[in-house]
């Protein structure tokens, strides 16, 4: 039997929540899957909550990994975004768990980071960059809790009082929600812009003093 490992436990339970669903991961259920005890479990998280922890860590430094380190910051933030969503899209209701309950805390704030790093690089000011950072991941946020949702009333059984639903029903069947998701983040990422764009390294370039605390306190500086 192959030596049980924090990062095959990981795999595991990702491998639960595909098959069974956010709710259907318990140490139990993994114990099963891995072929072992929930005893030997414990020796590496002490519960449930430790695990979700650990997964946590591990999608999210799979997420920071595939930031690019080079280009413009567009393409930069579109692949860190797309990446973002299709981990994410596998997992639906893990998804859902993390946006609603760990998306200020670590280490999802790493995700914030990186896209802070790009947009700074890009060439935006810290308050720029803290309102884009916002508007990218909320529309992230919204996407992924739509696709968790259930579905809706088929429009060929909606009453006939939403005629413009029901007219424009053809046209609904023929979206696909990959393409649609992508065009809403290009149009984004189309009016986000800096006020003077520059290339990375300008001598212009706004430069973090992570000792310094700049402007009155925020309410939260990771609100975005």
């Amino acid at each position: 039997m192959a030596t049980l490992t924090k990062t095959r436990i990981i795999d595991a339970a990702i491998a639960v929540v595909d098959e069974h669903g956010f709710d259907g991961l318990t140490m139990r259920a993994l114990a099963e899957q891995l072929g072992v005890t929930a005893t030997a479990l414990y020796y590496h998280y002490a519960g449930r909550e430790e695990l979700l922890a650990g997964l946590v860590e591990h999608q999210t430094a799979t997420l920071v990994q595939a930031a690019p380190a080079e280009g413009a910051w567009d393409e930069r933030a579109r692949t860190l975004i797309t990446t973002m969503v299709s981990e994410l899209d596998r997992q639906p209701e893990l998804a859902v768990w993390i946006i609603t309950t760990q998306a200020r805390q670590p280490p999802v704030l790493q995700l914030h980071e990186a896209l802070l790093a790009i947009l700074i690089d890009g060439g935006f000011s810290p308050r720029d960059a803290i309102e884009a950072k916002g508007i990218l991941f909320r529309y992230v946020i919204g996407h992924l809790v739509l696709a968790n949702a259930p579905e809706g009333q088929p429009w060929r059984q909606l009453p006939e009082h939403y005629p413009l639903l029901r007219a424009t029903g053809p046209a609904h069947d023929t979206i696909d929600r990959v393409q649609l998701f992508e065009r809403g983040l290009d149009t984004i990422l189309t009016g986000l812009r800096p006020e003077v764009p520059r290339a990375g390294g300008s001598p212009n370039q706004w430069v973090p003093d992570r000792g310094v605390v700049l402007g009155p306190a925020p309410r939260s500086w990771h609100d975005g």
